[in-house]
């Protein structure tokens, strides 16, 4: 399923196909384990559930999809940079209204919600949630409720730990990722129907999910025409690297009405990660190889203030014109 959410849900426009096609190649070391009373990484608050559809709101809506594969090397992935001192999060109990319409139709209502800075096991964290669910005719094709919650680094939004609970179409799937940039790995959960798998992926250190690469783009300094920045995204699936540009200023309306935004051009390339270690035996920047290039591309557009909204995003596909935008927006408090 190509859509999720809208930004972070907007990276599923871009970035997150959550069909079976779609998982992402496990190392061959995976177990099945019963995961009943089983529960990973920190115990960490969640941001406040979202409601997606305002009370006494009717919806209507229509249908989504994606696309294909190849093979090729690229790049590794960038060594760890500084770490930044500890800053308190701008955003907090944020909250951001999509609507999501493909074709022209309305699919799906999502919400982005932060919460307060907190911590857990001396570290601190801020809880990201976002929900989405489907709307209309879309509900009637392809029913879903899908949920997130992200705990982000507050000095530098890279994601700690990462859940995503897909219902769709009557199939449930969890996914739960804790990450360890220092060892270039993440531990990922997986259960689907009646079983249950644990294995690790290799990531690069500057890895983030479908939600902490918003936080993070949203604290980069001023745009200017032509920058050009690549987020690598990893939710326990699809492993991938999106290479974004700033191409220039324009004004966009919305149901909120008129901003002042960035226009972003973006493209999706999804990789494979090959674990490394250096010759002290210890682990290293991966390999990484172009499974599927461009697989997805299209246009983000964001708020030309230091808020830095998602105000937009399209997303081309062989089966036309996906379209997030921000319908409502709840302030982050002071």
């Amino acid at each position: 399923m190509a859509l999720f959410f809208a930004l972070s849900l907007i990276s599923t426009l871009a970035f997150a196909q959550t069909n079976d096609e779609a998982e992402t190649e496990v190392p061959a070391t995976k177990k099945r384990v019963n995961t009943t009373n089983r529960t990973l990484g920190p115990k960490m608050q969640r941001a406040r559930p979202a409601r997606v559809v305002p009370k006494n709101k009717k919806l209507s809506a229509k249908a989504t999809r994606v696309g294909p594969a190849q093979s090729k090397v690229v790049q590794p992935a960038p060594a760890p940079a500084p770490k930044p001192q500890p800053a308190a999060f701008r955003w907090p109990n944020e909250e951001l209204y999509f609507s999501i319409r493909f074709n022209g139709i309305e699919a799906m209502r999502a919400i982005l919600r932060s919460g307060d800075q907190q911590r857990a096991k001396n570290r601190d964290y801020v809880p990201i949630s976002a929900f989405a669910q489907s709307v209309g005719f879309f509900h009637k094709v392809y029913p879903l409720v899908d949920r997130a919650n992200t705990f982000i680094d507050p000095a530098d939004a890279r994601p700690i730990r990462s859940e995503k609970h897909f219902e769709e179409r009557g199939q449930t799937r969890i996914y739960k990722v804790d990450f360890w940039a220092d060892l270039y790995r993440a531990e990922v959960f997986k259960s689907r129907k009646t079983s249950s798998q644990r294995y690790n992926h290799a990531i690069p250190y500057e890895t983030h999910d479908m939600l902490s690469w918003y936080y993070h783009l949203r604290a980069r300094p001023d745009f200017k025409v032509g920058d050009k920045f690549e987020y690598y995204v990893y939710d326990g699936w699809k492993f991938s690297r999106v290479d974004m540009e700033v191409v220039g200023k324009e004004d966009v309306y919305t149901p909120m009405g008129w901003f002042k935004g960035w226009k972003i051009k973006f493209s999706r390339n999804v990789l494979t990660a090959q674990r490394r270690r250096d010759k002290k035996k210890k682990p290293a920047t991966p390999a990484l190889t172009m499974k599927t290039p461009n697989d997805h591309s299209g246009h983000l557009w964001v708020s030309r203030d230091a808020n830095r909204l998602p105000i937009r995003v399209a997303i081309d596909s062989q089966f036309g014109t996906g379209i997030a935008e921000l319908i409502k927006y709840t302030p982050h408090s002071k």
